[in-house]
């Protein structure tokens, strides 16, 4: 459930920070500034990185069983 929660989560941070690129005002609720969009962008990589570590340490330790 976790692997699946990271991709999720990066996928919707990466559409709100490209959506932020166009946007003002997203969806009424959220002024966009330059802050929020680097922030959105590093969160929606971070989450990438850790669905990526979480892959590689579960197939790391299904090799030394």
């Amino acid at each position: 459930m976790g692997k699946w929660m990271a991709i999720i989560f990066g996928i919707v941070y990466t559409f709100v920070a490209v959506l932020g690129l166009f946007m003002d005002n997203i969806f009424g609720l959220i002024m966009v500034t330059l802050l929020i969009e680097v922030i959105h962008f590093v969160v929606a990589i971070l989450a990438s990185v850790v669905d990526f570590i979480g892959k590689k340490s579960i197939s790391n330790q299904n090799a030394a069983v």
